[in-house]
């Protein structure tokens, strides 16, 4: 598809697409999310994420567990 057509609003290319963006488990600052799919556990598939933000942390784990981290630590 070409990118300079004229027919195409200029926002299409965001059509269809999900911000993979959430709070850094560490430092609360805006960290990028990617899904690994799910690992058996001893109480069935659990979901996995992959975490990394802007100041380089990285995590990988239960995605229950990282998402909602930082909100437990109150802050």
């Amino acid at each position: 598809m070409d990118d300079a057509d004229p027919q195409r609003p200029p926002s299409a290319w965001w059509a269809g697409m999900e911000t993979n963006l959430v709070d850094c488990p560490e430092c609360g600052l805006p960290a990028t999310k990617r899904h690994d799919g799910r690992l058996p556990s001893t109480h069935g598939p659990v979901e996995h994420v992959h975490l990394r933000c802007v100041l380089g942390h990285r995590f990988y784990g239960p995605t229950d567990l990282l998402l909602h981290r930082h909100h437990r630590r109150g802050r």
